[in-house]
């Protein structure tokens, strides 16, 4: 609700607006700006189901989200190749294949891994790809030197 208006008024308004009062005679009256009124009807308003029953807009708003986000889980855990009950690195890798297709909170909630793991992961295996390149160069530089100088 909102904390400049009493809960009472808000309802009032509601009401009013529900039995034919238009907004901008609700404007008036109460000195409440249209985008104010407007809001509180879309908040308020309420949307019938297949079961008759009463949704209001942010239930249904909220439920969109939750449907929106185990779909997309969904579309994870098809695409990884591998469950719930794969050993940690198996759910490592695969969710590092993804990791440019889907958010990692997404990748992580999919297959029940910590994000802080993830990171873990994906950092070390960075860090040691780079040490192992570093190496390689020292390795050709001796080799050379080696070559140079028999």
């Amino acid at each position: 609700m909102s904390k400049k208006h009493r809960p009472a008024l808000i309802k009032t308004i509601i009401d009013q607006y529900t039995n034919g009062q238009p907004v901008a005679h609700l404007c008036v009256e109460h000195n409440i700006p249209r985008s104010t009124i407007y809001s509180w009807i879309k908040r308020h308003q309420k949307l019938k189901s297949e079961a008759k029953t009463d949704i209001s807009y942010q239930d249904y708003y909220n439920l969109k989200r939750r449907a929106d986000k185990m779909e997309e889980r969904l579309e994870v855990i098809k695409a990884v190749g591998c469950g719930l009950a794969a050993l940690l690195k198996e759910k490592l890798e695969a969710l590092e294949k993804l990791r440019d297709q889907y958010s990692v909170r997404t990748l992580c909630d999919a297959l029940e891994v910590s994000r802080g793991t993830f990171y873990n992961y994906v950092f070390r295996r960075q860090k040691v790809a780079k040490h192992n390149m570093h190496r390689e160069n020292i390795r050709e530089q001796v080799k050379a030197v080696f070559d140079e100088y028999k």
